[in-house]
């Protein structure tokens, strides 16, 4: 790669401040994969027990890994959630192997739902549904403090807020927002990609890169 062409990251924008979700949404997302395959891996064991065979004792091992393996990389991705609002959009980056950035402009968005399902409740936490004009396209942020998920959809409804200068819908936000551990914690280097790209008023963009994604020059 020739060192001389400049590197860019498009999930790092300069003067762009990321408000990370709650840590409580690692603890929801790890109670549903323990209840799931802690029940899953139970009964494989009875079985076993039962009736004795070294399939089954394999196949519960593996219940058993699969669970602790999973259990590692929600939390992992937990905390690589994360929002802010501009002056005409909303950007929510996620991912830490496998990176997304999506951008919804406001003049996109069509309505809002907020829900929170009995964990959610459980843990204090709400999770937002953005939807956009066009029906295959909507986005979802969960582990926002009730307060938080409140405020924010009052901001994205109320288009008197949401011209560019100003600045008040993003405090509105960040006031309910729950501090949180740095984004970065246990996070595995981000990919480079060269190049810039803008958004119109009226365009969703949506952002991914794979952990080999990257630009080569000769």
């Amino acid at each position: 790669m020739d060192s001389s062409i400049p590197q860019a990251n498009p999930f790092e924008v300069d003067q762009v401040v990321w408000q990370p979700v709650s840590p409580r949404l690692a603890a929801v997302r790890t109670s549903t994969l323990g209840i799931v395959f802690g029940s899953l891996t139970a009964i494989a064991a009875v079985v076993t027990v039962l009736v004795y065979h070294w399939a089954l004792v394999l196949t519960t091992l593996a219940l058993a890994g699969l669970g602790g393996w999973l259990i590692w990389v929600a939390r992992r991705q937990a905390k690589a959630i994360s929002y802010t609002l501009r002056g005409r959009d909303l950007w929510m980056r996620r991912g830490i192997m496998f990176r997304s950035l999506t951008i919804l402009p406001y003049v996109r968005i069509q309505y809002v739902d907020v829900s929170s399902g009995p964990l959610e409740r459980k843990y204090s936490l709400a999770t937002l549904v953005v939807y956009t004009a066009s029906p295959s396209v909507s986005a979802t942020l969960p582990g926002l403090t009730p307060e938080a998920a409140q405020t924010l959809r009052d901001v994205l409804t109320d288009k008197k807020n949401l011209e560019p200068e100003n600045q008040e819908p993003a405090q509105q936000v960040a006031e309910y927002a729950e501090p949180a551990q740095p984004i970065t914690e246990n996070a595995e280097p981000a990919q480079q990609a060269t190049g810039t790209w803008e958004t119109g008023p009226q365009e969703v963009v949506h952002l991914e890169t794979g952990p080999q994604e990257t630009d080569e020059h000769a």
